[in-house]
């Protein structure tokens, strides 16, 4: 079987973050299903986002000018098509959406011509990736699938929603042409459903499961609690630092790691600092990829309050490396964390937050390390994700016309 991805988000030099769960999904299914192959469509993708606003963009303009087309061979079954592709904000002329489109399109003639033919498209998240997909599909046919990442679904912008509420065509018409549709988590799968889409299916994000493991070492008495996220409100740290406060207060000094940065890492700092609590934490900067699993080892619990999320990556990688979690009941988390797993609270309520924090530092060990992990392993590991991947992909082809086998 040969799959043609089309991110719409995916890793690039300038931010190696970005979409990083769409490549670590792709390079998943090749390495455990190496009889099928995959070729990535990276045309634009971020890469060459246009923000006149900021300085240095005309050095952009050159980059794309000069730049040439690159197949990367991560695997040897996986492929990554480079194809620069200027980008911009959609009111001005449709932000080059024709240009991406008709650099996607080349991309799959290349991946025809180094794969003998493609037999499915799959598209990650509806704009741009999913609209890219549909029209590809129609002129090319072939069968396609969509995998939507947007968290809150949708995002609040004008191209994405009328004044009234209702999913703008850019949304609408993918998904309901496409021919199976894939949600991260059952939360996802009922906002999108609430549209009067039909329900998708839910695939998880997957979490190396090589990389994410348990240290060796026992949980402390006194354990250590770690944070990672981007340093903005919605991640719920103000209430975190409020609710180590409030337990400071009753005797509770919880240490504390936390790894990210954002827009809002100032504001934290100094809000630590009124609250006399920065002795209890170690503000650890942005973590690359590569050296968060040491980061995750170094802990005895996870806890993230955040106001929303889709899925939620970091609690999984936390769930792989055996740590008790403390979440918000804002999303994906609350059917990711089983009462075996760690505790879940409201959403924004400092006084549960800081009781949940008390409440762990006391029973940390009553919590199996292992145990969390095996569950992790039946639900978001490798071959788990490759699995259903695989299954989505053998269940639409085999649904399909003939003429699109």
């Amino acid at each position: 079987m040969n799959v043609f991805l089309i991110p719409s988000w995916y890793p690039h030099d300038g931010n190696p973050l970005e979409g990083c769960f769409i490549a670590e999904q792709a390079r998943a299914f090749a390495e455990i299903h190496p009889e099928h192959r995959i070729a990535v469509s990276v045309c634009g993708a971020g890469a060459y986002h246009l923000h006149f606003r900021k300085p240095g963009w005309p050095l952009l303009v050159c980059k794309r000018l000069f730049s040439r087309d690159e197949i990367r061979r991560p695997l040897p079954n996986l492929i990554e098509l480079q194809r620069p592709c200027l980008e911009w904000t959609w009111r001005l002329a449709g932000g080059n959406l024709k240009s991406r489109l008709a650099g996607a399109e080349r991309n799959l003639e290349v991946a025809k011509r180094e794969m003998g033919g493609i037999d499915i498209i799959h598209a990650h998240v509806t704009y741009l990736g999913g609209w890219i997909a549909a029209e590809l599909a129609r002129r090319h046919r072939l069968p396609f699938v969509i995998t939507e990442h947007m968290g809150p679904f949708p995002f609040a912008e004008a191209r994405f929603l009328t004044p009234e509420g209702h999913l703008t065509p850019w949304l609408r018409q993918p998904l309901e042409q496409a021919d199976a549709v894939v949600a991260v988590s059952d939360y996802q799968a009922d906002r999108i459903a609430s549209f009067g889409l039909k329900r998708p299916g839910v695939i998880p994000n997957v979490v190396d499961e090589r990389q994410f493991r348990p240290s060796d070492r026992p949980a402390a008495a006194d354990p250590i609690f770690l944070s990672v996220a981007s340093l903005v409100e919605a991640k719920g740290i103000g209430e975190l630092l409020a609710a180590i406060a409030r337990n400071r207060g009753l005797g509770f000094r919880s240490r504390h790691l936390i790894a990210g940065d954002g827009t809002a890492a100032a504001s934290f700092r100094r809000q630590a600092e009124e609250l006399g609590i920065s002795d209890q934490i170690d503000w650890l900067g942005m973590v690359g990829r590569d050296a968060l699993p040491e980061v995750f080892r170094r802990a005895d619990a996870f806890v993230l309050a955040s106001w929303q999320e889709t899925f939620g990556v970091v609690y999984a990688e936390a769930l792989a490396s055996g740590l008790p979690v403390i979440a918000s009941r804002c999303g994906g988390p609350d059917t990711m964390i089983t009462p075996e797993d760690g505790l879940l609270i409201p959403p924004r309520d400092v006084d549960a937050l800081a009781t949940a924090l008390r409440q762990m530092t006391l029973g940390i060990a009553s919590f199996d390390r292992q145990g969390i992990r095996e569950r992790f392993l039946s639900r978001f590991s490798r071959p788990v994700v490759a699995g259903k991947l695989l299954d989505l992909y053998s269940s639409t082809l085999a649904a399909s016309p003939p003429e699109l086998r």
